[in-house]
């Protein structure tokens, strides 16, 4: 039932994104940073270019995952396979870098301001534990969330997670 929910959304604001006519190539004021014991990887307030950026967890270990954007703007983070290349999503900043299946795992909005961020920002943060039975390979993770230099959709970094 959640996941129903979370496609529809995922699917809303797809067609609003779509929707926009103009839109820079470009949004820096956007971020993904994940954290684990001993090791972060991503960026904020960064030109996000076409390159994941590795980092790795242990099968039942905890992450710490901050989502960056416009100050109280919806986000969705997604899970898909590996790829190469980057994709460009009209309406949408930045490229995509999800291979398929892609999984919208998570939604949320970036409420409070981040007060070490170089550009005007908002962030949420979530902790998750990976499952101790959890399967080992690699997932890119990316989110969309709202930019405010461009006034449209952003794609964040994409992170390349490796399970242990």
């Amino acid at each position: 039932m959640r996941i129903q929910i979370l496609a529809r959304s995922f699917l809303c604001a797809l067609a609003a994104c779509l929707a926009q006519v103009s839109v820079r190539a470009q949004a820096a004021d956007v971020g993904l940073v994940v954290s684990t014991t001993g090791a972060r990887a991503g960026t904020l307030c960064a030109t996000v270019n076409c390159a994941a950026l590795p980092i790795t967890v242990l099968r039942g270990g905890a992450l710490t995952i901050n989502v960056y954007g416009a100050i109280n703007s919806p986000y969705l983070l997604a899970l898909g396979t590996p790829t190469p290349s980057c994709t460009p999503i009209p309406g949408i900043a930045n490229q995509m870098m999800l291979g398929p299946p892609i999984l919208v795992f998570l939604a949320g909005t970036t409420l409070r301001p981040n007060a070490i961020s170089v550009c005007l920002i908002g962030q949420d943060t979530l902790s998750l534990t990976v499952p101790a039975n959890g399967a080992i390979g690699t997932l890119h993770l990316q989110g969309v969330v709202q930019s405010l230099r461009t006034a449209s959709p952003a794609f964040t970094p994409t992170l390349a997670v490796t399970i242990q």
